[in-house]
Parts: C-alpha cells; structure tokens; sequence
C-alpha cells in the first residue's frame, strides 16, 4: 500500500497540483506511469471514424476541458421543475457551457503550452489543417455521444477563430546572436 497521494486530471491522467473539477484525488502507486490509458469509446470512435489519430481526440478533450474550467458554471436545474427536461439536460446539470471560439482558444493554449513550437507539426501530423478541423472532431465526439450540444451549437462556430499553424507560433521569438 502506498502512503502518498496526488490530484489526477481524469481525462489526461496527468498529476495536478491541486483540487480541479474533474480530478480526483488517488494514491501515486495507482497513477498509470508511461503511456497513458486509453478511453475504450475513444478507441471506438477512432477505428469507426478514422480521420484523425486517437491522440487528436484525446487532446480536444482536454481543450474542452481547460475551457470549461474557466466558464462560470451554468445555473442548476430546479430538480422539483423535471416536467419535459430531458435526459442530456439532466447529464448536463451544473456544467458549464463553452463556445467552439473557447474551446478553439484553449486548444491554441494548451499546443504552445505543452508542444511549443512543435505545436504546428503536431497540428499538421494529426490532420488538423484549421480550427474548423477541431469543431469537426468536437462534433464527431458529439455523434458518437460522447459529448452533449445545445441547440445553437453548430461546427460553423469554430471557423477561422485562429490562423493553423500561424498563430501557434504567437508569442515565440527565435533571437540571432548579434556578435556572428
């Protein structure tokens, strides 16, 4: 039995360091180590939907993920007020809702954060040529049920909110030495 505990991000199964909706607090010794798990309904969706590679998915994801995090909470549905709710508003009580330009820009956030200036390479490698490639793989995760959509909701949303790969590279200075 292992005495040390840490904050694990469910969806990346990566270590945090502190409390964060959607992390849950596990011992070290059952922390997967290497290669991380893989979501069997991503991997079904990834062999019946072969567009991008299972890491694509995974990585959307976690852009949602960082952008929800930073939405304010939706309002709780009155739970004595069910008449007509349906079963995805009920499985959506309390989550916040984020627009295809949050999640575009989380995504952005999160590829200079954890690729730099790879960020444009790995964007190219998984297929993804444009933002409207990532409100594609949004919907696809949708289609599959995997995530739920407001009736305003459309893959038009996350068109042309960023340059791929242009603006991966903002904020990235590569500096000459003068003295050459």
């Amino acid at each position: 039995m292992c005495d040390s505990m840490a904050w694990v991000d469910f969806v990346s199964l990566q270590c945090k360091n502190d409390e964060a909706p959607g992390c849950a607090r596990l011992p070290k010794c059952l922390i997967p180590t290497g290669k991380s798990m893989r979501h069997p309904d991503l991997e079904k969706l990834v062999e019946s939907a072969p567009l991008w590679p299972y890491e694509a998915y995974e990585f959307v994801l976690n852009s949602l993920d960082l952008a929800a995090r930073r939405a304010p909470e939706t309002p709780v549905l009155d739970d004595s007020d069910t008449e007509g709710v349906t079963e995805t508003l009920e499985s959506q009580k309390g989550c916040a809702h984020v627009s295809g330009r949050e999640i575009c820009l989380a995504a952005r956030e999160l590829a200079q954060g954890e690729f730099g200036q790879m960020a444009p390479i790995v964007f190219r490698e998984w297929g993804i040529h444009s933002t409207l490639d990532l409100g594609r793989i949004i919907f696809k995760l949708i289609e599959a049920g995997l995530l739920n959509q407001n009736e305003e909701d459309r893959v038009e949303d996350f068109s042309e909110i960023f340059s791929v790969p242009g603006e991966l590279l903002d904020g990235f200075e590569i500096r000459l030495p003068t003295d050459c």
